[in-house]
């Protein structure tokens, strides 16, 4: 199925479509999928991926903190994302994230079976110290 070239413009909330040539009519179906292409293509682009490594830096407070052997205000950390494995036994905890962290985007599945998308969000407290993530995906 050949798509008809179109233009978009974005009039406050809306979007409005149409063909480029006159002659041309695009069905309503084809104008949603190759708009949510485009907007998922957007979305895709917006997004910031920085590769840095902040530092403790060399503060009073974060002096005092290791001195006291408290963690410092900022840390790193490499989160491996890996194949999907064999279900491992709990190895227990509390989940207690105080810390100032981002939590990645996941599906949640409800009790009622139904599948929904909770976005990404930061959790924890910044007042307690910063923990930065980067990602390797191993294959």
């Amino acid at each position: 199925m050949a798509i008809p070239p179109m233009v978009y413009l974005i009039d406050c909330e809306m979007i409005r479509y149409g063909a480029v040539d006159e002659n041309e009519v695009i069905e309503k179906d084809v104008a949603e999928l190759m708009l949510a292409m485009v907007g998922s293509w957007y979305g895709a682009m917006d997004r910031r991926m920085e590769a840095h490594t902040p530092s403790v830096r060399d503060s009073f407070t974060n002096r005092r903190k290791i001195a006291a052997g408290k963690t410092p205000t900022y840390e790193w950390r490499t989160v491996v994302i890996e194949p999907k494995q064999a279900r491992a036994e709990g190895l227990g905890g509390a989940h207690a994230s105080p810390r100032l962290h981002d939590r990645r985007g996941h599906l949640r599945r409800l009790r009622s079976g139904k599948n929904v998308w909770v976005r990404p969000h930061k959790v924890g407290s910044a007042e307690l110290g910063t923990v930065f993530h980067d990602y390797e995906v191993r294959a």
